[in-house]
């Protein structure tokens, strides 16, 4: 939101002067949890980042990735917001199976990736989004904001009765005129 508009919606708003040299370390130290788990980590800006967990999921970890089912399995998507960064991940074409060992493989992994960053940081939480591609990701992380996660059916009729619930403005590029021309 634009301050002058916040500025008249509250009138005894109170602005602060930014300090970005803290974003900057705070996003750094994120990307440095990311990385982690996505070498090929994206960060879109200081509070967004998108990963894919496919690699770290079909490798296993020490860091709590699983073997086994997972592994057999298409990409799993995740996008973790935070203070400082969020980050979602892709996956190919396919439907990744149901909800089951997959789904709760992919889910624990991004617990572990948000507790990391919480640590790493000194307290900024983040939210996630979990889905079987970066855009289903990034709108399901806004579903438990600020410190939670939301996992989306890694199947074709699970996206798209979450996203049937949504306004088609909440995808990536879609404003006001797109939004009315598909309506008519």
């Amino acid at each position: 939101m634009p301050g002058f508009i916040a500025k008249q919606l509250c009138p005894k708003l109170v602005f602060i002067s930014p300090n970005f040299d803290k974003y900057s370390e705070a996003s750094k130290r994120v990307f440095e949890v990311l990385v982690e788990y996505d070498p090929n980590v994206q960060m879109h800006s200081l509070d967004e980042a998108k990963l894919d967990l496919t690699a770290f999921l079909r490798k296993g970890s020490s860091h709590g990735g699983s073997e086994g089912p997972a592994a057999d399995s298409a990409s799993q998507q995740a996008t973790v917001g935070s203070s400082s960064s969020s980050s979602s991940s892709s996956s190919s074409s396919r439907d990744p199976p149901e909800f089951g060992i997959e789904a709760t493989a992919v889910a624990r992994v991004v617990a572990e990736i948000r507790a990391k960053v919480r640590e790493a940081t000194g307290g900024l939480t983040c939210s996630a989004g979990i889905g079987p591609n970066f855009m289903v990701a990034k709108i399901a992380s806004d579903q438990n904001k600020p410190n939670g996660q939301f996992l989306v059916p890694f199947t074709r009729a699970g996206a798209v009765s979450f996203l049937h619930g949504h306004s088609t403005r909440k995808v990536g590029g879609i404003g006001k005129v797109t939004e009315r021309v598909l309506r008519e």
